[in-house]
């Protein structure tokens, strides 16, 4: 059931300027073809009652966002020397009770990905490793009247397995220095390549 708190709440956030440094994967031109497609069709299903968000991706390295803006330091420590290159897959589709659609993927290892906590450190700023991935892609509005609806008629087809199914190589991150949760504006600070697994 839709929390309406959670989701005014998730709507000032997203028009916030809040500003963080993360670690990201952004996904290929092939995956994201796949997910518009996925999403073209719900909005015929559903009547457009998503906002989708403007850039896809998995925070891997996620960045307690701070309220003012400051100056980055000590890029050089932003290391990723001895993580390796890993698949992860769709595992099932869900809608919060914030109103968010996810995508949720299978667990990753992200060995060695603390090698960046002092450059987070350095820098006074707050992160989490995500190893239970998710992709954010859009939010409910909730003051269309058919909300509730729309999210029992998707449960049901999520639980029947009709979501899009890919797996993803995490073979590069890219480190995002944004003024805003959704990177609808950020600098990219450095791309990070992966070394080959086992």
């Amino acid at each position: 059931m839709l929390d309406n708190n959670k989701i005014q709440a998730r709507l000032l956030k997203n028009d916030e300027k809040r500003y963080g440094v993360s670690l990201v994967y952004f996904p290929t031109a092939e995956v994201l073809t796949c997910i518009r497609k996925w999403l073209d069709e719900l909005d015929e299903i559903c009547g457009n009652v998503f906002m989708w968000y403007p850039v896809f991706h998995l925070s891997l390295v996620r960045c307690k966002s701070v309220m003012q803006p400051f100056l980055l330091k000590d890029e050089d420590l932003l290391k990723c020397d001895n993580v390796r290159k890993e698949k992860t897959s769709v595992e099932k589709a869900v809608i919060g009770n914030d109103g968010i659609l996810r995508l949720c993927f299978s667990d990753i290892k992200l060995e060695g990905i603390a090698d960046v906590h002092p450059f987070y450190t350095s820098n006074s700023l707050e992160y989490d490793i995500v190893k239970e991935p998710w992709m954010s892609l859009g939010l409910i509005d909730n003051e269309r009247e058919n909300a509730e609806e729309v999210i029992m008629t998707l449960e049901t087809r999520f639980a029947n397995g009709l979501f899009p199914s890919f797996d993803m190589i995490i073979d590069e991150l890219s480190a995002v220095n944004y003024s805003d949760i959704l990177l609808k504006k950020y600098d990219l600070v450095k791309r990070i390549f992966l070394v080959f697994g086992d």
